[in-house]
């Protein structure tokens, strides 16, 4: 019996390919199983499973990468995204482990981030434009630019459902907070 059969858990998506190829419906759409027991036929199928909570992956396993800002400063950034599988049928045609998807994404944010940010001035990243404003400082409109871009080529092409692309870490490099400091200063002393 346990030959025969196969469990699905609450938190994972699980498909079954026969012969190496995805069971799909009347429609030609690849059959996704719910939680709960479900029969196969043993040696012929295979149960190919996949996590269906969000996964946070930190690019380049946390690393700090250098980005210059419009008006040329240089910042240090370490970025993330929250991900899951949207389309089982297309994550799983498009990749077949969970560090390929991760490399994919690795290389649609660096690119989304590497185009956005520096179209974006240094003063922008790190002061609050309106207090008024609902949306509270740039970076968060940086970070919204970044998941609308990444978001739709992500699930279009890979069924890969971003939820989120955010900063863990936005620092500067010495030479540049010391240039900080004395801009502020200069700002000080002329309010006064």
């Amino acid at each position: 019996i346990a030959m025969m059969t196969f469990q699905v858990k609450e938190t994972e998506y699980a498909v079954v390919k026969t012969l190496g190829k995805a069971k799909v419906d009347e429609a030609g759409q690849i059959i996704t199983y719910e939680p709960g027991l479900h029969f196969k036929w043993p040696f012929v199928d295979q149960v190919w499973r996949h996590d269906k909570r969000l996964q946070c992956y930190e690019l380049t396993k946390g690393q700090i990468e250098q980005i210059t800002t419009k008006d040329q400063y240089q910042i240090v950034v370490s970025t993330y995204i929250l991900w899951k599988v949207g389309d089982p049928g297309l994550f799983m045609k498009r990749f077949k482990t969970t560090a390929e998807a991760e490399k994919k994404l690795d290389s649609l944010v660096r690119t989304s981030r590497n185009t956005i940010l520096p179209q974006h001035n240094f003063a922008d990243l790190i002061a609050v434009r309106n207090t008024n404003d609902t949306n509270g400082l740039e970076m968060e409109r940086i970070e919204k630019q970044m998941l609308e871009s990444v978001g739709s080529e992500a699930m279009k092409e890979y069924g890969i459902e971003v939820a989120r692309v955010g900063f863990r870490q936005l620092g500067f490099p010495e030479s540049v907070t010391t240039k900080a400091f004395d801009r502020k200063t200069a700002e000080r002393r002329n309010q006064s």
